[in-house]
């Protein structure tokens, strides 16, 4: 700080008046200005300050029981047991596989381990009782196959993939579907004397 010259004098002047053997020579300096004079023209005060005492720094600890824990469900697929699978197909384009497999087998068709199939060329159930499904197959492996189930009253093979599907049951009339087609399990027929006469 820059004081004029007679500023300065007064308070050289009132610096001396407090300098006496009836006062301290030290006193507190907490909290007071220093000021130190020099020259003859101009004054320099030295402004000492002390800082307060630092601000306390609160830290909190957070416990186990403070933290809350998300958990990220992610969706399951779930098979129920003991049900069937009702299967909604659509119909699509000419696949690539193929497309004359149908015309060239026997119809109707004798598997080699049960009763005959009748086929139904370029067609495929829409809604129907899944029982089983196989993937780069024959047809003379899905009739076989379907022989072995009980339950088993169709096959539906297509031609695309090669792939078989074992049916229970269907619900509605078939759907038009190039390369692919249905073979119908023909269930033998007894009269009451037990002899075979016919399928159905």
């Amino acid at each position: 700080m820059i004081f004029p010259k007679s500023l300065a004098i007064i308070l050289v002047a009132f610096a001396d008046a407090n300098a006496g053997p009836c006062r301290p020579s030290t006193s507190d300096t907490s909290g007071v200005m220093t000021t130190t004079v020099t020259g003859d023209i101009e004054s320099t005060a030295t402004v000492t300050t002390f800082p307060t005492d630092p601000t306390e720094t609160s830290t909190t600890t957070a416990t186990e029981s403070d933290i809350t824990t998300f958990s990220t469900i992610t969706d399951q697929e779930i098979t129920p047991t003991g049900t069937t699978t009702i299967v909604v197909r659509t119909t699509s384009g000419v696949p690539d596989g193929d497309s004359d497999q149908c015309a060239r087998i026997p119809n109707p068709y004798t598997s080699d381990n049960g009763p005959e199939f009748e086929l139904t060329c370029d067609r495929i159930w829409g809604t129907y009782d899944e029982i089983d499904t196989f993937y780069d197959t024959t047809f003379e492996n899905c009739v076989n196959a379907c022989n072995l189930r009980g339950v088993c009253s169709y096959v539906q093979f297509e031609g695309d993939s090669n792939s078989c599907i074992i049916i229970g049951d269907q619900y509605e009339d078939p759907l038009d579907q190039p390369g692919s087609f249905i073979a119908r399990k023909k269930r033998p027929v007894f009269p009451d004397d037990g002899r075979r006469v016919r399928s159905f």
